[in-house]
């Protein structure tokens, strides 16, 4: 089981791969969209070391075109991140 802070990171670094894009990239497709991000930030995300605001969440499943089962998971990974007792990733 992931370290109880890190479930953000993991989703988001999941999606990441499967859409075999970089940070860089992903920075790219935010700038595309019209957000304003830098590559600091996409990089902390990516690894847990900032916590996801539910705009960042929302942004990012935006910006992957996320299906709305994906875009759940992704909020609960933030929550969890932040400690909240929801009942687990796939709850």
């Amino acid at each position: 089981m992931p370290s109880p802070d890190k479930f953000f990171g993991l989703e988001m670094t999941r999606h990441l791969v499967a859409q075999q894009l970089s940070l860089t990239e992903l920075r790219k497709k935010f700038m595309r969209k019209g957000y304003q991000i830098s590559l600091n930030h996409i990089s902390d995300m990516s690894r847990s070391d900032r916590a996801p605001t539910p705009q960042f969440v929302v942004m990012l499943v935006k910006v992957l075109e996320l299906p709305k089962e994906d875009a759940r998971r992704l909020h609960r990974a933030a929550c969890l991140d932040r400690g909240f007792d929801i009942g687990g990733i796939n709850a």
